[in-house]
């Protein structure tokens, strides 16, 4: 089948458009970012390398938080993909009040004047910071490393625990590796409580239990996840091109057929309406009597010419049928005197059943 220029053209539309919506509604994987299974730039692989070369006990969290809180102790490192909650939870704090230790990395805090890049030196060598962003200090806080725009990590004692937090979630990125500083400042926080846990269930990374306990339960938990919407768009835009491409609906073109007008009906309707409005029965009941008298001759053997009423009655009266039956129609043709549309009604019932007897 050959293809027109403007079908191409069409169908080339359509495609890029279907290409670009899948661009466009793709799942967002920046979850990766501050992952341990991470070799990316923003990843946190070498990191966890790092740690366990120097025979430290780091391990991976690929459960829900709530599981870790009610069984474990030790130290939670968290690196937020995004900006991490504002506060902690209930949870977390009975949790490090306990003696525990929390480390978010990626913590909310307003940007100031410093520059974006910073070499800031350190006892355990130059810590390289990719961050304008600075907390304060505030009650029992107390900063472990900043600047003399504010501060880059600080501390929080809570009971007989602490929660450290880091405004940028790169501290410790596989790129810096070359920053000796960061990968030691790192381990430094989070070895001070033992054993030391990193979550990657915020990652987006689960278990065996955890894959089983969400496991959909039918196919249709599973549409209701997919992204229905984009799939809508895609067919819309699809057929509007479609649509476009062949100048045509959704077939092929049909020529509108023309209905002939019926003068004679038209002239027929338009009369009946005239007298019915003018009230005009007696005219009726002489046209319509006159049709209903020839059909009856025919029926009874005399023809079509119009016969007198004592000549019609007489033939009827030989069928051995009533004479009354048929005078009662015949009458008032004679009286040729307006009558109510009821006995108008009337008259032409009693005619249709005499007509119609077989």
């Amino acid at each position: 089948m050959k293809l027109s220029r403007r079908t191409i053209v069409g169908l080339a539309i359509a495609f890029i458009a279907f290409i670009l919506l899948i661009f466009l509604s793709a799942p967002n994987n920046s979850t990766n970012s501050g992952s341990t299974y991470s070799n990316a730039p923003q990843g946190y692989g070498a990191w966890y390398a790092y740690m366990l070369n120097r025979k430290l006990p780091v391990q991976r969290w690929e459960k829900p938080l709530n599981n870790f809180l009610s069984k474990e102790k030790g130290t939670l490192l968290r690196v937020f993909p995004s900006k991490s909650p504002s506060n902690i939870s209930t949870e977390e704090r009975n949790w490090i009040a306990k003696g525990n230790t929390i480390i978010q990395l990626g913590v909310p805090a307003p940007p100031t004047a410093a520059n974006f890049s910073q070499s800031i030196e350190h006892p355990l060598g130059i810590i390289q910071i990719e961050s304008s962003r600075r907390l304060g200090l505030t009650g029992e806080k107390k900063a472990i490393l900043s600047d003399r725009f504010g501060v880059i990590i600080r501390q929080k004692k809570i009971e007989n625990g602490k929660l450290i937090q880091v405004t940028t979630p790169y501290l410790a990125a596989n790129a810096f590796q070359d920053a000796a500083g960061n990968y030691a400042l790192l381990a430094e926080l989070v070895k001070e409580t033992t054993p030391i846990w990193v979550d990657e269930y915020l990652h987006g990374y689960k278990d065996k239990q955890s894959i089983e306990a969400t496991r959909e339960s039918s196919w249709f938990i599973y549409l209701a996840k997919t992204p229905l919407l984009a799939i809508a768009i895609q067919s819309f835009i699809l057929l509007c091109v479609i649509i476009w491409s062949t100048n045509q609906r959704f077939g092929l073109s049909r020529e509108i057929e023309v209905v002939k007008t019926d003068n004679s009906k038209v002239y027929i309707h338009s009369l009946a309406m005239v007298l019915a409005r003018a009230g005009a029965s007696e005219f009726v009941m002489q046209v319509i009597g006159k049709s209903e008298k020839i059909h009856l001759q025919k029926r009874l053997g005399l023809g079509t010419k119009i016969l007198s009423h004592q000549e019609l009655l007489r033939a009827w009266e030989e069928t051995g049928r009533s004479k009354s039956q048929l005078t009662t129609l015949l009458e008032p043709l004679e009286q040729k005197k307006r009558i109510s549309e009821k006995q108008l009604l009337l008259w032409l019932e009693r005619w249709q059943r005499i007509n119609n007897d077989g």
